[in-house]
């Protein structure tokens, strides 16, 4: 079980890369945003890294599977013509701390969506989920890393 809680999400906006694949993979598709804000001296524009997950790995085949990999902006970013804006409503939202390897965060969502929604008397909204990385695994030892999932709520 991992800590779970209920907040109110801000609204955020993000400059963001599309990924199409296995969700595992998409930290090629988070090199490639690093380089490109790197390249445009993007990074004091940019806020937290986010990922975005569109699909259910439960139901749609790995090459199928649709996320983003990004970061919310401070407000007005002009982005990048290669670069999507990725709207995520603010709201109730369930926040679900998960510390380790990316490699092991699909049972999070599994106590996540298998344990905790069912006893909480809550709903998911009509939005995806969505990782928020608080710390950086090029400075962080695997076992450190906190990610936190976020599930918008009706």
């Amino acid at each position: 079980m991992y800590p779970t809680t209920i907040r109110d999400e801000p609204a955020r906006t993000l400059a963001a890369l599309a990924h199409k694949g296995a969700y595992s993979e998409i930290g090629r598709s988070f090199e490639a945003f690093s380089a490109l804000c790197t390249a445009r001296n993007l990074w004091p524009q940019m806020r937290q890294m986010i990922g975005v997950y569109l699909d259910s790995p439960d139901t749609v085949p790995d090459a199928e599977l649709r996320s983003y990999a990004g970061a919310s902006t401070a407000e007005g970013v002009a982005l990048p013509e290669d670069m999507e804006e990725v709207a995520l409503p603010g709201g109730k939202t369930a926040v679900m701390t998960y510390k380790g390897p990316y490699s092991g965060i699909h049972a999070a969502y599994g106590d996540l969506f298998g344990a905790w929604l069912p006893r909480s008397g809550e709903e998911p909204a009509d939005a995806p989920c969505y990782e928020i990385y608080l710390n950086d695994p090029h400075q962080v030892a695997p076992e450190e890393l906190l990610t936190e999932i976020c599930l918008p709520l009706k």
